[in-house]
């Protein structure tokens, strides 16, 4: 069966698929596929060898296409060197030649450690992959035999062409110097736009509000981390974020500006989640449970998904480079209905315009 993970502006797809009746039965079944509107390319397929000759591809997962039609892929192979300690990777291709960008065991570009499968046990030893049109991709791994153990063996990366650059490590200062990184949203996910800003959720330690502001939503603009987003921080129209992440309920515009859905509580512990757009130059607030929408209030929310056999990461159908947000939204009168947010035409109309 078909596993679609993600498609491009050009109507291409990527997807995993087994093939019945080959001449290696299970042994060469399995490949991953890039098809268009009149064609279909195998890109790598069972057993065909790594790129170094160090082992055999026998699975493939989170493959993402950019507009270009490179595909970036997370390999599985068996038969390596050091067995499992070496036998997951990031890989390139266009359908011709496959690049091998990460493997399990390299050295981190610091020296301080090797990435490694342990700590995030999902995926191998990547849990999230982002690729954008400009060649750069970027990714969250685990990483062993550090200086500090489990105080520092995680991290965010970015690879440029084959330069890997650690972006943030656990244990960094967070921007405004409470507290520490501790873990990066495993449950989430990492946003890369064309301007090679990442954005992702993090948890935090040693923070002065304990579990009451120990997670965040940061971004990284080159060397800087900038925090968008605090739990315990004010909301635009009163009480205080909760609970928040980046998972389904997010996306990353080219501005650096993040959609997220979040829990606000007010000055009586009432809970109402809201959908917000936080960004370096502040925080809008998109729409709220309780607020005045189609002669009725709102009861519920939640972001207009894509298919479910499609990426959860690829999320910009749904925030747009014009700083429009669609959402779904149930009616205290019953109704529902799927919404567009636009901002004002102040707001993002240059970007509109150059785009």
């Amino acid at each position: 069966m078909s596993h679609i993970d993600d498609f491009n502006d050009n109507g291409e797809v990527v997807f995993r698929n087994r093939i019945l009746g080959t001449s290696g039965g299970f042994n060469d079944a399995l490949g991953l596929f890039r098809a268009g509107r009149a064609t279909v390319t195998q890109l790598i397929r069972q057993p065909q060898p790594a790129p170094d000759g160090n082992g055999t591809f026998v699975d493939f997962s989170v493959s993402r296409i950019d507009d270009t039609s490179q595909v970036a892929f997370l390999g599985f192979l068996r038969g390596t060197s050091k067995g499992s300690a070496d036998d997951t990777g990031i890989f390139l291709t266009n359908g011709g030649r496959v690049m091998q960008l990460v493997r399990e065991g390299q050295l981190v570009p610091d020296g301080n450690g090797m990435f490694s499968g342990e700590p995030l046990f999902d995926s191998g030893f990547i849990r999230r992959l982002a690729m954008n049109n400009e060649g750069q991709l970027a990714f969250m791994a685990g990483i062993s035999n550090t200086r500090g153990g489990a105080n520092d063996d995680r991290g965010v990366f970015l690879v440029d062409g084959t330069i890997i650059s650690p972006l943030l490590r656990k244990g960094d200062p967070a921007p405004d110097g409470n507290g520490t990184f501790d873990d990066f949203d495993l449950n989430g996910g990492i946003y890369l736009n064309e301007d090679g800003q990442v954005a992702f959720a993090a948890t935090l330690a040693n923070t002065s509000g304990g579990t009451d502001d120990d997670i965040g939503i940061f971004l990284v603009d080159g060397s800087t981390v900038i925090q968008l987003v605090r739990e315990g921080q004010r909301a635009p129209s009163g009480g205080t974020f909760f609970g928040l992440n980046m998972n389904r309920s997010s996306a990353l515009a080219e501005d650096g500006q993040v959609a997220f859905l979040s829990g606000v509580t007010d000055d009586l512990g009432t809970v109402a989640f809201g959908i917000f757009l936080a960004g370096p130059k502040g925080i809008i607030e998109v729409i709220r449970e309780g607020s005045h929408l189609e002669g009725s209030t709102v009861a519920r929310l939640a972001f207009v998904f894509p298919p479910s056999h499609f990426s959860v990461n690829d999320l910009r159908r749904r925030f747009n480079r014009c700083g429009q947000v669609v959402y779904r939204a149930t009616l205290s009168d019953g109704r529902e209905g799927i919404f567009l947010f636009s901002p004002r035409p102040s707001e993002n109309a240059k970007a509109c315009k150059e785009r």
